[in-house]
């Protein structure tokens, strides 16, 4: 009976002994997953980026010129600039649905601060999985919208880096809402709801007034 009565509690021992392995295991897991999700923290400002290999989009062209006659091209830009005015900040895929995904709020956001000098809106397109014989067609999708949004500030990100150095997932669309000191107030992967939508709106108003007192 006392062999019998060892050989049990040496089997509770292993199965103890593997629930908490596989606990840890899991908290591990969990632990990871949440980090690489949440590598942005609210309440901070984003890690310093330059963009150097294509960048900002501008229009070059003599000030008396039809904007759609002035010519395209890239200069660096810097993170460094996201700071002075209240900032929608778009993180996007390559792609036309990505583009489309968060247009019913973009549409909104341009009727009302289009013309605001304390508002920017600041586009990122990640275009590393666009081939180099396709990078016409990214160029004239981006000065297209440039004429568009003169005051927008669309930058195309050919090497991924603003994912890279930001720690950004791989989502199609990522949203971040920067006040006047360039400090992270908001952030969203994927499609605003409308409830969403409506409240983005009314911070942008309320970070813009903070701002001016």
């Amino acid at each position: 009976m006392k062999t019998l009565f060892d050989l049990t509690q040496l089997y509770k021992r292993l199965q103890l002994g593997f629930k908490n392995r596989f606990s840890t295991a899991l908290t591990l897991l969990i632990f990871s997953y949440c980090s690489h999700t949440f590598s942005l923290e609210l309440q901070t400002s984003l890690p310093s980026l330059t963009i150097k290999n294509y960048g900002e989009i501008i229009l070059a062209g003599h000030l008396t010129e039809k904007l759609s006659n002035k010519k395209a091209t890239f200069i660096p830009w810097s993170s460094e600039q996201l700071t002075g005015t209240v900032t929608l900040l778009q993180v996007l895929a390559a792609s036309q649905k990505a583009a489309d995904l968060n247009k019913r709020y973009f549409d909104q956001f341009s009727d009302r601060f289009e013309d605001n000098t304390h508002v920017d809106s600041v586009t990122i397109i990640v275009s590393d999985n666009i081939p180099s014989m396709l990078g016409g067609f990214v160029k004239k999708e981006m000065k297209k919208n440039k004429l568009l949004h003169p005051r927008a500030i669309m930058v195309n990100d050919k090497q991924a880096l603003s994912r890279k150095i930001w720690q950004l997932p791989e989502a199609m669309a990522i949203l971040i809402l920067l006040d006047h000191r360039g400090v992270i107030r908001y952030y969203h992967e994927g499609q605003l709801t409308p409830e969403q939508e409506q409240l983005w709106l009314l911070k942008t108003e309320q970070f813009v007034n903070q701002a001016q007192q």
